[in-house]
């Protein structure tokens, strides 16, 4: 006979993978792996940054911005805190404070930005559309 001392709730479950999927893409940009982020976006992919200033639509565009990223930022470190996740069938939005520092063309920068990570059931896999990270002033 088995016996379950906790029963999972499967969005609680979702949630938990979700915010560990959002973890695990600052990792990747704290490590400068931009193909490692890439693979994580859907095609029609959009995200605004400090660094750019401005909105990049589409794989192509993402691509291109994060790779200039590459050449001009280092010593990136990143800590997220106070998560939510909202998640229906095909959608699901992750919020939280993202708080980073890094050196970018040799200057030391440190942020605290709220940010928005909005995923979509693409094949099976949750895909990112949607990366909005903007720094309070």
């Amino acid at each position: 006979q088995v016996r379950f001392s906790h029963f999972y709730n499967l969005e609680e479950l979702m949630s938990n993978d979700l915010k560990n999927v959002v973890i695990d893409l600052f990792a990747a940009f704290d490590k400068l792996d931009i193909e490692s982020v890439i693979d994580r976006l859907s095609d029609d992919i959009e995200q605004v940054d400090e660094l750019t200033q401005k909105w990049s639509r589409g794989k192509a565009k993402v691509t291109e911005a994060y790779n200039g990223f590459a050449g001009v930022v280092s010593e990136i470190k990143s800590e997220l805190s106070d998560f939510n996740v909202i998640t229906s069938s095909d959608m699901s939005i992750v919020t939280c404070t993202l708080h980073q520092s890094y050196t970018h063309e040799g200057n030391p920068v440190s942020i605290v930005a709220p940010t928005t990570v909005a995923f979509r059931q693409d094949g099976g896999a949750w895909k990112i559309v949607l990366i909005h990270s903007i720094p309070f002033a």
